[in-house]
């Protein structure tokens, strides 16, 4: 995935409800100029607050979960910038958690 098809899913996720009562292309658009969660700690933490993720540190690798999926989420390995790997971790698990909310559909 790229990190803007990366940013959607994470915003669907995370914004469903506003979404379903607005324009989601125009939605998305606002909303992506301004959130950008791979960027922005603040973000990042919001979102792993509002779906409770897990996050797991350790010395080269973030794997994120939570209490509903038995999986891992998100697995990234790093070298030097644990803060970017976490970030990276957190949008990739609320990416994954959009993708089997739709599987269960």
């Amino acid at each position: 995935m790229t990190d803007r098809e990366l940013l959607e899913s994470a915003a669907k996720v995370a914004y469903e409800d506003l979404i379903s009562r607005c324009d989601a292309e125009w939605f998305l658009v606002g909303l992506l100029s301004g959130w950008n969660p791979l960027q922005n700690g603040s973000a990042a933490l919001r979102l792993a607050i509002k779906l409770q993720l897990n996050i797991h540190l350790g010395s080269e690798a973030v794997s994120v979960s939570n209490i509903c999926y038995k999986e891992i989420l998100s697995f990234v390995w790093y070298e030097g910038d644990s803060q970017k790997a976490i970030r990276r971790a957190i949008v990739m698990a609320a990416a994954k958690i959009w993708e089997l909310s739709n599987e269960l559909s």
